[in-house]
């Protein structure tokens, strides 16, 4: 009873606050959690971007942030049960919390929405767990405000995405007309409320009553009937199109912010570069690449998938055509293949590992805010990238495993379209010459064909890819299998596996 007591003279508190704001859905900012002073530092700047990035929606109407956190630390009400009680009293539609932990090496971020009424209930609209690493780099204060704006604008973008906020139709000049204070445009599902509202249960099923066509806020068309506002009849509004305008607008400025702008010198200085970086890649990117900027996973791909390409450049040169002409060997269509593919993977097809190599550690600096960083970028670099090697867009744009699938295909292809027109040499001792044998052009043509279909698909990819620079690590934790060990009802141990969903 005191609680209840407690609930209701913090909800009066607040309670002008959702007088003044009738019609759009009232949110408030519980406030973020923190477990160490850093923390309480980036909780601060998170809860400030939060609350002005909601507010540039012009979606919703809000409660002061320090006024809702002291008023619910005053009462003692920090807990899930006891905010959303108070939110429903309040009239608030939208309850945002979350908390910071200090790991050290780590950031853990977590924001979560909570909605009250239709058709929520209570119930977790969205939640967003991200993980930024700290341990390569320091950071200041400048850069902690970007990353957290970023994050605040991801969630928030995601959650609108998600947010469905019921708007009832009233009379209004003898026309039904929806309850809000901004004329609705678009085809909207009409839903209307089972039965009246009862004070002993607090969750109201609905159901489809038909469609309604609204411009500029007034009914064009409907189907089957005319909403009726004693019934509590609503429609769900949507924000898609401020979720979608949220993620452009921070994609295409943290670009601005971290990517020098496009330009062609690069791309020419890229191509200068190509044959000598794709010549050293054996020697510069396991040491200087991978292991000087602490890429360890990165160095065990680089030494699993370069490893058969090394080999087939190392024997291509080491039984070179020359070399075989001055012993008076055949030379097959095998040695003639393999050594066209060493001259195409020592001055061409090793500049995709070497771009891997660098391309994360500039892309991670970049997602850092580090300042801007050269080279990248640029769609032009990436098409030029993806034409003269396997998968060398792909990692340029920082996506490692879809550069290692072209990387493969790509140096495959190669090989098989180089030995259909490489041609095989006998040597006639009679003459002491070398004759060539034909080759099949059709055959050749058509591995050509192939070859130059894979290379425009990749490069098209390519360039549609964005560039990897989002900061931190999501943490999805939707599903999860997990071992189990049970004892059956007769008493033995039993072995499984069990799976859980976060919802």
């Amino acid at each position: 009873m005191k609680k209840l007591l407690l609930l209701l003279l913090l909800a009066h508190c607040l309670a002008p606050a959702s007088e003044l704001f009738a019609g759009k859905p009232l949110a408030g900012i519980s406030g973020i959690q923190s477990d160490s002073a850093r923390g309480r530092s980036i909780a601060n700047l998170l809860e400030m971007h939060l609350y002005n990035i909601l507010r540039s929606t012009n979606s919703f109407n809000q409660i002061d942030t320090a006024q809702m956190r002291s008023q619910l630390v005053r009462f003692d009400c920090l807990e899930d049960s006891c905010i959303l009680r108070f939110a429903q009293r309040a009239d608030i539609h939208l309850v945002l919390r979350g908390t910071v932990r200090d790991m050290r090496s780590s950031l853990d971020i977590e924001i979560y929405a909570l909605g009250t009424g239709t058709p929520y209930y209570g119930a977790r609209i969205y939640r967003y767990h991200i993980r930024i690493p700290l341990s390569r780099m320091s950071l200041s204060t400048r850069e902690f405000s970007y990353i957290t704006e970023e994050h605040a604008g991801r969630f928030i973008s995601n959650l609108l995405c998600r947010y469905r906020f019921p708007v009832a139709f009233t009379f209004q000049g003898g026309a039904s007309v929806p309850d809000y204070p901004e004329p609705l445009n678009g085809t909207f599902t009409l839903y209307r409320f089972d039965r009246s509202p009862d004070a002993g249960e607090p969750l109201r099923s609905y159901r489809k009553a038909g469609e309604v066509r609204l411009e500029n806020g007034r009914i064009t068309s409907l189907a089957p009937g005319t909403p009726q506002p004693g019934n509590g009849d609503f429609v769900f509004l949507t924000y898609e199109n401020k979720s979608r305008y949220l993620t452009d607008f921070y994609r295409g400025r943290k670009r601005e912010l971290v990517l020098t702008p496009w330009n062609v010198s690069d791309t020419l200085y890229i191509m200068l570069f190509t044959a000598p970086a794709s010549a050293s890649m054996p020697l510069v990117v396991p040491v200087l690449g991978h292991y000087a900027r602490g890429d360890y996973a990165g160095l065990g791909l680089w030494a699993v998938n370069a490893a058969p390409y090394l080999y087939l450049e190392a024997d291509g040169f080491l039984n070179r055509p020359q070399k075989l002409k001055k012993e008076n060997r055949d030379i097959s269509q095998n040695d003639a293949a393999r050594y066209n593919f060493a001259l195409y993977f020592c001055f061409a097809g090793g500049m995709s590992l070497f771009v891997d190599a660098f391309a994360q550690d500039y892309l991670h600096q970049a997602a850092q805010y580090q300042d801007i960083q050269p080279l990248m970028g640029s769609s032009l670099s990436t098409a030029y990238l993806s034409l003269i090697c396997g998968g060398g867009g792909h990692f340029y744009r920082g996506h490692r495993v879809w550069g290692y699938l072209y990387f493969h295909l790509n140096n495959v292809m190669m090989y098989y379209t180089l030995r259909e027109f490489s041609r095989a040499e006998r040597y006639n001792s009679d003459t002491d010459s070398y004759e060539k044998e034909p080759v099949d052009k059709a055959r050749a043509y058509r591995y050509l064909g192939a070859y130059c279909a894979l290379k425009l698909i990749e490069t098209i990819h390519a360039v549609l890819l964005d560039d990897r620079i989002e900061n931190g690590e999501l943490v999805e934790e939707q599903t999860a299998i997990t071992p189990a060990v049970l004892f059956d009802p007769e008493g033995n141990l039993a072995f499984g596996i069990q799976g859980t969903m976060r919802f």
